[in-house]
C-alpha cells in the first residue's frame, strides 16, 4: 500500500538524473521502506559500485525531482503530516538508511551540495 500510494521516482517524477556526465534514471535506485515511507537508494549495488574519483561540481550525482506538492493529501489540521519535501542521506552500502535520525531535509524549490570524505580505520 505504501509503495503504491507513497512517493515514487518513476520517469515522470525524476526530471533529470546524472552520474558525473552520464545520464541515470529511476532504474539506478533501489527501493526500501523506512519510518518515513518509501526510500530510494542510489548506488546500492555492491557488485557494480560507482566511485567518485574527483571532487567538485559535476563529478557526483545530480538529481532533479518533481515533488508534485499539489498531490499531497495529508495536512496538519486533519491529524496528518503537513511537511512536504525530501530527506537526503549519504550512507555506506552496508548500512540501512536511517533517515529518521540522520539526513538533510530539502523543501520544494531548494537544492543542496553535499560533500563526503571516506576515512578507513585500520585496527
Amino acid at each position: 500500500m505504501v509503495f503504491q500510494n507513497g512517493f515514487d521516482i518513476n520517469p515522470d517524477r525524476m526530471a533529470l538524473c546524472f552520474w558525473r556526465t552520464a545520464n541515470c534514471s529511476y532504474v539506478n535506485f533501489t527501493h526500501s521502506y523506512t519510518s518515513f515511507g518509501n526510500c530510494y537508494t542510489f548506488n546500492s549495488n555492491k557488485s557494480n559500485t560507482l566511485w567518485q574519483v574527483m571532487e567538485g561540481y559535476g563529478n557526483g550525482v545530480m538529481i532533479f525531482v518533481d515533488l508534485r506538492v499539489s498531490e499531497y493529501t495529508e495536512n496538519y489540521f486533519r491529524g496528518g503530516n503537513s511537511e512536504v519535501g525530501l530527506k537526503v542521506l549519504v550512507h555506506d552500502q552496508d548500512e540501512p538508511p536511517m533517515i529518521d535520525t540522520q539526513g538533510i531535509a530539502l523543501a520544494p524549490g531548494n537544492h543542496a551540495f553535499i560533500s563526503v570524505k571516506r576515512t578507513l580505520l585500520k585496527g
